[in-house]
């Protein structure tokens, strides 16, 4: 009985193998040689290529790329280039901070502030404008097209809204 059904079951694949071939059943799907495609042959509608949003290096006036080495030093400030820059419109949360999770477990969340910055910092699509000079800092906005960092460390609670 088993041989019977051993016989059909390979009688029924090979059918349907059969009933399940193309029409043009010569040209092989998935060829196991190089075949050169010609273009002309395919009639594939063809989309009108977008025009681009912006140069990949465009930037406002005035601004700048942080290349190189920099040094942040807590969650809104950095040195680059022997200068000290503070993100404008934000506050920093100090490094020494440490947070308390919904468990009540103790975490290092001013560490944490500072290497978010930093990592957002060293994206290669941000760039910085200087806003206002002081003394011994120069405030900028710092972002790309689509983020603007100081924003984004408020949002994430790794910096708080300036007072002034």
């Amino acid at each position: 009985m088993s041989r019977r059904c051993l016989r059909s079951g390979t009688v029924f694949a090979a059918a349907m193998l059969v009933l399940s071939q193309p029409a043009h059943a010569d040209e092989v799907l998935w060829p196991s040689e190089v075949r050169r495609v010609d273009p002309s042959s395919q009639d594939y509608e063809r989309l009108p290529p977008r025009p681009p949003t912006a140069s990949p290096n465009a930037r406002p006036a005035g601004s700048f790329r942080i290349r190189g080495f920099f040094r942040v030093r807590d969650s809104v400030s950095f040195t680059y280039n022997k200068k000290n820059y503070r993100l404008a419109g934000a506050d920093p949360v100090a490094n020494s901070k440490i947070c308390l999770d919904r468990q009540g477990r103790r975490w290092g969340c001013g560490i944490i502030a500072r290497t978010t910055f930093e990592e957002l910092l060293s994206s290669a699509k941000v760039f910085c404008l200087p806003v206002e000079e002081a003394d011994d800092w120069t405030a900028v906005k710092c972002g790309s097209e689509t983020l603007d960092i100081a924003t984004e460390m408020i949002a994430r609670g790794f910096a708080v809204v300036a007072k002034s």
